[in-house]
């Protein structure tokens, strides 16, 4: 197991985890891997800053999204169910072959 700060990495085993973490340091396995992040850690206000926009960006989007897919359910359900029901002028022009064929 290891601890990473910055630039400082230490080979710590689980009893010094706890230590580490508060001390600011992340956990990571041999691979690299971070397992735990410490408690301590902060985001930078510009990163932050940036995320919230690109949130808000793909909120809106998604809204719009799921207004198109509602429209397009609504189409399709109504289109469905007119085919289902013939009206009544289909029914009055069918032939009596085509009845006899039902």
């Amino acid at each position: 197991m290891v601890a990473r700060k910055a630039n400082k990495v230490y080979q710590i085993d689980e009893t010094q985890k706890a230590g580490y973490l508060k001390t600011g340091y992340d956990i990571c396995d041999e691979k690299g891997n971070v397992i735990e992040h410490s408690p301590l850690s902060t985001v930078k206000y510009a990163e932050y800053e940036k995320l919230l926009k690109e949130n808000a960006g793909l909120r809106e989007a998604n809204c719009q999204l799921s207004a198109e897919l509602a429209a397009i359910k609504k189409k399709l359900s109504a289109d469905q169910a007119s085919k289902k029901k013939p009206s009544a002028q289909e029914k009055a022009e069918e032939t009596p072959e085509q009845k006899g064929d039902m």
